[in-house]
């Protein structure tokens, strides 16, 4: 399926973030579900979804996911945080789950995740960010 415009832009928001977190050159093992990844490294199947991001280096692990505003809660999307919720929580290291929003919807994704975190005893970093450069650490 062919990623929207919009899609692509908030996936490169989250590798854009991401690729500042990691030590230098660590970045380039960031695997990106998209067409233009210029290692064509497609992140790991996670159960049946597979991550728009997805770094693993030991027990360090980040996946991230964009959503569109029609996309953010749907039942399919909502599995997909569960599962990654569940993925994340196998490690020890520095872990952290990624969602990328366009900015009208990064108030009640914010207030979502809170929730799930709380709810599934998450333990460790859940981040949402927006079109707009805002940046929140849950």
């Amino acid at each position: 399926m062919s990623e929207s415009k919009e899609h692509k832009d908030l996936v490169k928001i989250i590798y854009d973030n991401v690729s500042k977190s990691l030590p230098m050159n660590m970045g380039l093992f960031i695997n990106i579900d998209s067409p233009e990844n210029p290692a064509n490294l497609p992140p790991i199947l996670l159960s049946k979804h597979r991550p728009d991001i997805f770094f693993k280096h030991l027990q360090d692990v980040y996946i991230g996911e964009a959503k569109t505003s029609n996309d953010i809660f749907t039942e399919h999307s909502i599995e997909q945080y569960l599962c990654y919720v569940e993925y994340l929580n196998l490690f020890d290291g520095d872990r952290e789950l990624i969602i990328c929003v366009p900015f009208i919807d990064f108030t009640k994704t914010k207030n979502y995740f809170k929730k799930l975190k709380v709810v599934n005893s998450v333990k460790y970093r859940i981040r949402i960010l927006n079109d707009k450069g805002d940046n929140c650490l849950i």
